[in-house]
């Protein structure tokens, strides 16, 4: 063998054993990055199932304290709702049951306005909430169809925010976000007296307001009482 061919023959194995020990190294650092890229995984899942069970656990948290919160609200408006009935119950005129009524109504709607029928036209009887816009005046009842509605209707009427808003009375006009009620009060068939009641909205999934059910219920005990109220007038005269 020449001199060349053994030369040739050398190089050759060099290269061979250079191409077997990359070879072997790049397995070995194929290994090492798999199984980090491994470890790397399982720390990330093990670090994303840690932040998943304190996202959990705070929201349980919260969602806890909603709900212990929202019962001490209902255990307070319902304590508030039953002292105004009382108030009412104990009225024993007339008028003493229209200020109970215009009293309990301030404390479950921002804005109240009581009007009374007289003939065709609607007296204030008591307000409040407007210290920072037009106080409610004397209307008459054509001066808006809900009112209309209300009045010959007997039935509760709803005021909306809306385009329609700019021709009614100043006071009867809903803020953006706010809707209002018209509740009638019957007595013998004949409506006595309008409560106007103005609050939040009602949410998109068709359930009213807790301020509109209050409102509610006390327009109508309150036209119990006033016919209650006024029976007990008429047994008084009569056996006199």
């Amino acid at each position: 063998m020449s001199p060349e061919e053994r030369i040739r023959e050398a190089i050759e194995a060099f290269i061979a054993r250079a191409r077997q020990d990359l070879d072997v190294q790049g397995q070995g650092l194929a290994l090492e990055v798999s199984t980090a890229v491994r470890e790397q995984r399982v720390q990330a899942q093990a670090e994303l199932e840690r932040a998943i069970g304190a996202e959990r656990g705070r929201r349980e948290t919260e969602l806890d304290a909603a709900k212990q919160r929202s019962k001490r609200e209902q255990a307070v408006a319902l304590g508030r709702l039953l002292s105004t009935i009382r108030e009412l119950d104990s009225a024993m005129t007339l008028r003493g049951t229209l200020e109970a009524l215009a009293a309990g109504a301030r404390t479950e709607a921002p804005r109240t306005v009581l009007l009374l029928v007289d003939g065709r036209l609607l007296r204030v009887f008591g307000a409040s909430g407007y210290s920072g816009g037009p106080a409610p005046s004397d209307v008459s009842v054509e001066a808006d169809s809900l009112l209309v509605r209300a009045v010959e209707g007997r039935a509760p009427v709803e005021v909306p925010s809306d385009a329609n808003a700019l021709t009614r009375p100043l006071f009867l006009r809903p803020a953006a976000g706010q809707s209002g009620r018209l509740m009638p009060l019957a007595v013998g068939g004949n409506v006595v007296a309008v409560l106007y009641s103005e609050g939040p909205e009602s949410p998109p999934d068709g359930q009213a307001e807790v301020w509109i059910e209050a409102i509610e219920i006390l327009v109508r005990h309150a036209a119990l009482r006033l016919e209650n109220v006024t029976s007990m007038r008429t047994v008084e005269a009569l056996t006199k």
